[in-house]
């Protein structure tokens, strides 16, 4: 997934905090200091046309995409693989 930065090229890179926890960063850090804490899909988001939403996963409302600027839902059935 390409980094939604503006003037970045980079892509989101899985990584690991000091404390263990996976996140998701820009692998042209320290340049460009985007990450998330939930996995990046290469979707838009159909409200504000930011290039990435994050999947999330939650027992109340089960999978869906999320869209991190402006926080807009989309329910989607869960790929595997």
């Amino acid at each position: 997934v390409s980094c939604p930065e503006d003037n970045c090229n980079g892509t989101l890179v899985q990584k690991q905090s000091r404390r263990g926890k996976i996140f998701f960063g820009c692998d042209q850090y320290p340049k460009c200091q985007f990450a998330m804490w939930n996995k990046p899909r290469a979707t838009t988001c159909p409200k504000c046309n930011y290039s990435i939403m994050e999947e999330k996963t939650t027992r109340k409302d089960g999978f869906y995409l999320q869209c991190p600027k402006c926080k807009h839902r989309e329910m989607v059935e869960e790929l595997t693989g």
